[in-house]
């Protein structure tokens, strides 16, 4: 299995400027990785978010993890994390970890998103909102008329319907799938689904996915609200052991006292140095050491002026 990086022999270096031996970089030393069984990989890589990063890494991934041979191994990363309620139907598991994980516009792919749109499947930004957005007044001007083949039902029991907190707006989403429920329901084409019996089956069984796809997108928006609260107690933590170090390195320095007459602990707190989720090393310290001494004789010039 691991026989293509074992024939490649290292190559020997070359001396540096200062007399080190630099390493060349091993060209496809990680080529083997492709063929880790996957019991190894999910041991490695135990959450979706990372099976998604491998399949944007190679396509060879790409090939096995999308396949419906890994649906185990993404229901088995999902158990890792706990509460995920199962995908929306018609979606696949890689694309419901995308829809819920990587929270990226899916329409300019260049703005990222706070939350997903669950009913809508997909992430929208502020400025693609009003280009791929009805709004609900909009839709309400669809006539009456517009019923399905059974004469009882508007078009918009068809169409997922979202109250978007941020905008205050209910709106749908103006896509490809709104354009065939209108041209269906409006009958301005031949009729997808002639039979009557048939058409409604086929609409009552479109209303108990829509009852599915609400309930599962309300448990689904409770969870990744828990996640959220979780994730924001994490960074407030990471924050918090910064400080508590930068202060504890200021007070070695002499500082203890200005910063014990400091009225709120916000002045240093908030510093761009400060307010960081990353641990404060030495070398980091170094770095930012005389920035935060200035900051320090300023605020203390500060109070003595007043």
């Amino acid at each position: 299995m691991f026989s293509d990086a074992k024939e490649k022999v290292p190559p020997t270096g070359s001396s540096g400027k200062n007399g080190r031996q630099v390493k060349k970089r091993l060209k496809g030393a990680l080529a083997a990785f492709v063929d880790m069984p996957l019991d190894i990989m999910l041991c490695v890589h135990g959450y979706p978010l990372d099976l998604l990063h491998l399949t944007h890494l190679l396509k060879a991934f790409q090939h096995v993890l999308t396949s419906k041979f890994s649906v185990s191994a993404w229901k088995s990363v999902k158990r890792n994390i706990g509460g995920l309620p199962e995908p929306f139907h018609g979606l696949s598991e890689p694309a419901w970890a995308n829809l819920v994980f990587i929270l990226i516009c899916h329409f300019c792919y260049k703005t990222s998103a706070k939350m997903p749109e669950l009913l809508f499947r997909g992430c929208i930004c502020t400025a693609c909102m009003p280009l791929h957005m009805l709004s609900i007044v909009d839709l309400q001007r669809v006539p009456e008329s517009v019923r399905t083949d059974d004469g009882t039902l508007l078009v918009a029991t068809r169409i997922p319907i979202s109250l978007l907190s941020r905008a205050l707006e209910i709106v749908v989403l103006k896509n490809l799938v709104w354009y065939k429920t209108m041209k269906r329901y409006a009958r301005l084409g031949s009729p997808v689904i002639p039979n009557m019996s048939a058409t409604r089956s086929y609409n009552q069984d479109q209303v108990l996915w829509q009852i599915c796809d609400q309930w599962r997108a309300s448990e689904c928006s409770s969870w990744l609200s828990r996640m959220q609260v979780v994730k924001d107690m994490k960074v407030q933590k990471l924050k918090r052991n910064r400080l508590q170090a930068i202060q504890l390195k200021l007070a070695c320095l002499g500082y203890g006292a200005e910063l014990a007459m400091m009225p709120s602990v916000d002045i240093i707190a908030k510093h761009s140095l400060v307010n960081q989720t990353q641990p404060l090393t030495d070398r980091i310290w170094t770095n930012i050491q005389e920035e935060l001494v200035k900051y320090v004789e300023k605020v203390k010039v500060n109070r003595l002026a007043r």
